[in-house]
């Protein structure tokens, strides 16, 4: 496995969800390279809309 980039780390810091953020960072840390910026967008997204029903 490889280390999280700093963008990345950014973007999962965001989630309030301690699970979904586990999920989402061992997807991540799967892949051999950075998660492209498309990707990056539809995990904000994706925890976005997962905040918004906690709060």
């Amino acid at each position: 496995m490889r280390e999280l980039e700093k963008f990345e780390i950014s973007v999962l810091n965001l989630c309030k969800d301690d699970k979904l953020r586990e999920k989402l960072r061992n997807k991540m840390l799967k892949s051999k390279e950075p998660t492209d910026p498309f990707q990056l967008k539809k995990i904000e997204n994706k925890i976005e809309k997962a905040n918004k029903k906690i709060s």
